[in-house]
């Protein structure tokens, strides 16, 4: 005969037990979850916004520079709501960057910008040996993405001040790759160009 003090009883979890512990477990890794998916918007947001604001920065300095060795008398500035273009003459003879290979003769140059066609949302720079040759000049890509889906350059303003500078102002959004939400950057100067 057993008696009732040699039975051992086996613990262990009921169905309900596992249950609940499961469902808390899945509450738990649900939060985990939303809160990391939370972090990567943010940072994929804050990467568009830096990028954009970087190569923003370096087109332009660039391109407020290069307007700073133009010869003030040549500058003509075309400005409508969806483009601007700004031609001028560097000086001859002298090697600035994109005139800077021998004989030093491509001193025109022209900068321009449109948010519409193939070469939408992007700075295009063209050199020639005049003003009137630029028409007819390959434009190069300088910055900016016509896919939209880089850094975009959604502004490029040149406006004559009374005191003979100019108030430059270049305008850049991150693209569709760089983040759910696109960040707008404002960058603006005063340009001074030869007298």
């Amino acid at each position: 005969m057993i008696h009732s003090s040699n039975i051992k009883y086996i613990s262990g979890l009921t169905l309900l037990e596992l249950m609940i512990s499961l469902l808390i477990g899945s509450v738990v890794a649900l939060a985990v979850f939303s809160v990391f998916a939370a972090q990567s918007s943010i940072m994929l947001k804050q990467a568009g916004r830096t990028l954009a604001t970087e190569e923003g920065r370096e087109v332009f300095t660039l391109t407020s520079n290069l307007i700073k060795q133009a010869q003030a008398s040549s500058i003509t500035i075309t400005k409508t709501s969806t483009s601007s273009t700004i031609s001028f003459l560097l000086l001859s003879d002298i090697p600035i960057w994109p005139n800077d290979i021998a004989p030093y003769t491509d001193n025109a140059i022209q900068f321009s910008w449109t948010s519409q066609g193939s070469v939408a949302n992007q700075i295009l720079l063209i050199k020639a040996a005049g003003i009137t040759a630029l028409s007819g000049a390959t434009p190069i890509p300088l910055a900016g993405d016509a896919t939209g889906k880089n850094t975009k350059i959604t502004d490029m303003s040149l406006i004559t001040q009374g005191d003979g500078s100019f108030r430059y102002v270049l305008a850049v959004e991150s693209g569709s790759n760089l983040g759910p939400v696109p960040q707008k950057t404002f960058f603006e100067g005063v340009v001074l160009p030869r007298n």
